[in-house]
């Protein structure tokens, strides 16, 4: 796996299609690391954003068990 990073901007300033990107990447099944190869963006914050991912789609299932009435 050869990586090139390329910056993108000062830090925190990712723009919306390289986060989209990164996700839909994860999405079809890429690795977090190639993920990070493929984009530029560092492997801790693809980490960050695949957690992110998880919890998101997590909620609805949540907030839907927690209104149930026993």
């Amino acid at each position: 796996m050869d990586c090139t990073i390329t910056c993108n901007g000062p830090k925190g300033e990712w723009t919306t299609l390289t986060r989209v990107r990164v996700l839909t990447l994860l999405e079809i099944g890429v690795s977090e690391a190639e993920a990070s190869c493929q984009t530029g963006v560092p492997r801790p914050t693809v980490n960050l954003w695949s957690k992110t991912r998880r919890s998101s789609s997590a909620q609805p299932y949540l907030l839907r068990t927690s209104t149930r009435k026993c």
